[in-house]
């Protein structure tokens, strides 16, 4: 089976959330084909927890929840290294900026206005770096969260 038709009156009959039922409502109608891919697509719109929760069997929950601890934990791994990256970056560019203004403080106003220039860019680069890459840890743990959903609400 590559999919399975969820239908807006199951989410209602459950008690999905206002929101949630406007959003599948104006997306789909009144029921669309669930498939990993579709879920995959709307990874970040709808909330797959809560219809693992409502509307997959006992067996296919616990898989559900393992699957996302999982997708959680390396989220969380993924994210701690940027955090980590991101203060390293920034520790050595503070440690950079004190040292050239220390060595240069006759030249104070031109060799300080530079070195705080590089810290802000290289922190706001660093910064960056992190939002992105937690943007698509996050990404990544939606999806993969909402496929096992699709795939797991497909089979059950």
């Amino acid at each position: 089976m590559n999919s399975r038709t969820i239908f807006l009156s199951t989410l209602i009959v459950h008690g999905a959330c206002r929101d949630q039922v406007d959003l599948f409502r104006t997306t789909f109608g009144d029921s669309v084909e669930i498939t990993p891919n579709l879920c995959k697509q709307y990874a970040q719109s709808f909330n797959y927890t809560w219809a693992a929760q409502h509307l997959l069997s006992a067996t296919a929950l616990e898989l559900y929840d393992e699957t996302c601890a999982t997708a959680r934990e390396l989220n969380e791994e993924t994210c701690a290294t940027a955090w980590k990256l991101y203060d390293e970056t920034c520790a050595t560019a503070r440690e950079l900026n004190e040292e050239t203004c220390a060595t240069a403080w006759k030249l104070y106003d031109e060799t300080c206005a530079t070195a705080r220039k590089l810290n802000e860019e290289t922190c706001a680069t660093a910064w960056k770096l992190n939002k992105e890459t937690c943007a698509t840890a996050w990404k990544l743990y939606d999806e993969t969260c909402a496929s096992t959903f699709a795939n797991l609400y497909i089979g059950d």
